[in-house]
Order: structure tokens, then C-alpha cells, then sequence
């Protein structure tokens, strides 16, 4: 019975955090119009509304729209905590750029100096 009770507790802590995720993501992003954003398993995909996602758009959308609430609001513990990877796709979901452990890796970004945050999340980033 403890079991099934600690199993609830942890799933609907999952779900409060990628519905918390969602929240902030679409206030954050709010500049950029994505067509959607969506939080399954781990893994966040941000469609947005564009034909070709260039790196512009994308290091915009990371550094601005993803890591900014961690950068302005750092006691937010909850937001991105469970989440693997953020996917910046384009209006068709065919492709664009993957943020890898977008929590730890805007932490990282946030204390570079200089341009160094570029260059933090461009080594946390992969093509889809």
C-alpha cells in the first residue's frame, strides 16, 4: 500500500512538473509564437513558427526563451528538473537543433563569461 501511494505521489509530482514546464516555456516564449510546445517523457519539443530553424533562432530561443527563467528566477527548482532534452523544430516537426540536459547545461551557460554561454550551449547541442 505504501508503494502504491509513494508510486501516486511521484507521478503526479511528474505531471505537476511538465505542466509547470509548459506554463513557463509559453510565457518565455511568447515573442516567438511557437505553434506548439509539448512535454512527454523527458523530452520537450518546441515547433516553432518558422521554415528553417537557423542557429540565430535557435541560440535566441535557448539562451532567451529557455534558460532565461532559470537566469532571472533561479529558485524555480521544479522547472526543466526531469527533462532530458528541449527540441527546437520547425513549423513542419521535421527539423532543427536538440538541447541536451537543458537544466545543468543553462546553469553552465548562466556562470560563462563573456560569450562563453554560445559556446556552452552549442556543446550541448546536436541537429534532429
Amino acid at each position: 500500500m505504501k508503494k502504491l501511494v509513494l508510486s501516486l505521489l511521484l507521478v503526479s509530482a511528474s505531471v505537476a512538473a511538465q505542466a509547470s514546464n509548459e506554463a513557463v516555456l509559453q510565457k518565455s516564449l511568447k515573442p516567438w509564437n511557437p505553434l506548439s510546445i509539448e512535454s512527454n517523457s523527458g523530452v520537450v519539443t518546441l515547433v516553432m513558427n518558422e521554415d528553417s530553424v537557423t542557429t540565430q533562432i535557435y541560440n535566441s530561443v535557448i539562451r532567451m526563451g529557455v534558460c532565461g527563467p532559470i537566469w532571472l528566477n533561479p529558485q524555480k527548482t521544479t522547472y526543466l528538473k526531469n527533462t532530458k532534452e528541449v527540441r527546437v523544430l520547425n513549423r513542419y516537426a521535421h527539423s532543427g537543433f536538440v538541447f541536451e540536459n537543458p537544466r545543468s547545461s543553462c546553469n553552465e551557460a548562466g556562470r560563462a563569461k563573456g560569450d562563453g554561454s554560445e559556446l556552452v550551449i552549442a556543446s550541448y547541442t546536436h541537429a534532429f
